[in-house]
């Protein structure tokens, strides 16, 4: 409406020669103007659209490629955590075994020396506890590690299936954007069709037949003698 308004201000002006247009021809003009605007501000804004499902595609994208490296870096520290767990526990299962060895020579040892004898079952009860002991350590190092790798898997894998469907989001918001720009297009194009269905024809007083000289002509818009502005 304001271009409208300013379009017709400055048509009303007379040139240097003290012409002006007719308020025919000045509607028609700010009629074709003001529609043409709105074509491009039609336009223009299935871009804007696009443009904004393009950026909210990458967004989600990025975001998923930032979860995924989040999760690569937590999938990693619970291996390494798995490793440790493994190595602490096999270290327990020595130091187990070795405790029995140790406390088995020391009852060897008092049995000889009270002169009563070795009792050998004393002894391998001994070594059987330590035995225990040993594969005990190893079996619960095992585990923690299971576990702890079992949840580095399931982090790699959430990680992972992320980008991929951050992918096929940008891939969907791209293609969204595609249809809203086109559908922009054809809509400006069919806008622009009918524009010129409008005012592309002679005007009312030519199609009535009332024709005078200088006056209305059927060239063109169907506007009256253009050339008296030239």
């Amino acid at each position: 409406m304001i271009q409208s308004d300013k379009i017709r201000d400055v048509l009303s002006r007379p040139d240097e020669r003290g012409r002006c247009f007719t308020g025919l021809e000045i509607a028609a003009i700010a009629g074709v103007a003001s529609s043409l605007a709105g074509v491009g501000m039609s336009i223009i804004g299935a871009s804007q659209q696009a443009d904004a499902q393009r950026e909210a595609g990458e967004v989600a994208y990025q975001q998923a490629l930032i979860r995924n490296q989040q999760a690569q870096a937590e999938a990693k520290r619970l291996e390494d955590k798995a490793n440790a767990d493994q190595a602490a526990s096999q270290r327990q299962a020595i130091e187990e075994k070795r405790k029995a060895t140790l406390l088995a020579g020391r009852a060897q040892a008092v049995m000889a020396a009270s002169g009563a004898g070795v009792d050998t079952n004393i002894l391998d009860g001994i070594l059987a506890e330590g035995e225990y002991g040993f594969d005990t350590a190893l079996y619960e190092g095992d585990t923690r590690a299971q576990s702890s790798r079992y949840d580095a898997k399931l982090r790699r894998w959430e990680g992972e299936t992320g980008v991929t469907q951050g992918a096929y989001r940008k891939a969907s918001l791209n293609a969204q954007a595609d249809s809203t720009l086109t559908s922009g297009i054809i809509k400006g194009g069919l806008q622009l069709g009918s524009i010129a269905s409008k005012y592309g024809g002679p005007s009312p007083a030519v199609a009535s037949g009332s024709v005078a000289s200088g006056g209305v002509d059927d060239s063109g818009w169907g506007m009256t003698d253009w050339s008296k502005y030239t």
